[in-house]
């Protein structure tokens, strides 16, 4: 892959430029290896502070709309992190939608190994769970039409920002799989969902996103955090866009688009 950081680098302009990437640009890219090694390279290039990952792709619905049959990971920076309430601006044409989803933050580092960590290992780690909203757009001319894994995992997980609610330490005893979360749009409900909808609980995903960034030689830092996937689907926005996620008991996320 003798071009992989000319082609990081285009994907880095057009995420911080608004610019769009014709799909031919990847066509030396076919595993999701690879596209993973792209990923890093991007990430390097943009020269900003990751602090954890995204988990895309965690419901089969999620899975079906992106074609792709497993999930996958992607950075968050700290630079692309706000507090609720929010108000931030997007590129149109990067086709942004929004998530409701839940995330882990750690206090204890996990470092790769060889064998996988056991659940009960990972959740002695955390630190709180936070409700969040993640902010996503595609990059690529094509939108989120036939993403498949290449292009998902390649642009950064299709991550754009997270927008985190009230941090929670006394989260053990929640019954996450049947947490709600209603989504509004401009003070009309749109949908509900739980955790149930993010491979039957948010808990699965945390296990499979850690072993998963160990198996990639990716070290979980003190601080960092994982967010679960969409509990609402993928829901469209624009400029002017007012957003709310409910979470009920854990809280509320306000979230306004700005005009870019």
């Amino acid at each position: 892959m003798k071009n992989i950081k000319k082609i990081a680098k285009l994907i880095f302009e057009a995420k911080a430029n608004g610019t769009l990437i014709d799909s031919s640009k990847i066509k030396e890219i076919q595993t999701i290896d690879e596209a993973y090694l792209l990923q890093n390279s991007a990430i390097n290039i943009s020269n900003l502070n990751q602090h954890g990952w995204k988990v895309g792709a965690t419901s089969a619905t999620a899975q079906k709309q992106l074609k792709v049959t497993e999930p996958i990971t992607g950075p968050i920076f700290k630079e692309h992190t706000y507090d609720s309430p929010s108000k931030i601006s997007v590129f149109p044409n990067h086709h942004t939608h929004v998530e409701c989803e839940f995330a882990f933050k750690f206090k204890n580092k996990l470092v790769p190994k060889k064998n996988k960590y056991k659940l009960d290992e990972i959740i002695n780690s955390i630190d709180c769970l936070i409700p969040v909203i993640e902010v996503v757009g595609c990059r690529y001319e094509s939108g989120f039409k036939n993403m498949g894994p290449i292009k998902l995992i390649s642009d950064f997980g299709v991550h754009i920002a997270i927008i985190k609610g009230m941090e929670i330490r006394d989260w053990k005893d929640i019954d996450l799989p049947n947490s709600k979360v209603s989504l509004f749009l401009n003070d009309k409900k749109l949908i509900e969902g739980d955790g149930s909808q993010v491979l039957g609980s948010p808990l699965n995903v945390l296990e499979w996103a850690t072993n998963h960034l160990s198996k990639y030689n990716k070290t979980i830092n003190n601080g960092d955090m994982i967010s679960t996937g969409t509990c609402t689907g993928l829901t469209p926005i624009k400029s002017d866009d007012k957003i709310i996620a409910d979470f009920h008991e854990l809280g509320r996320i306000e979230l306004e688009i700005l005009k870019n």
